[in-house]
């Protein structure tokens, strides 16, 4: 997720348990969202993810300072 070109902001939190990744954070778009868990998806070994991950406008949120 590190080299994704996103806001180093844009997830606070990757924890793996039994092969179910389980995300949480702030994206700017819907978009950013699904191509997070589809690349997690795509980790062998995952056998599911639970994106909790909320679009959030930047602008709205004092630039993520939610």
């Amino acid at each position: 997720m590190k080299e994704l070109s996103w806001d180093s902001r844009s997830h606070d939190a990757i924890v793996v348990r039994n092969g179910i990744v389980h995300l949480w954070g702030f994206i700017s778009s819907e978009s950013q969202r699904d191509a997070i868990r589809v690349a997690a998806e795509g980790v062998p070994g995952v056998k599911g993810v639970e994106n909790n991950i909320q679009v959030v406008d930047p602008a709205e949120s004092g630039a993520w300072g939610l």
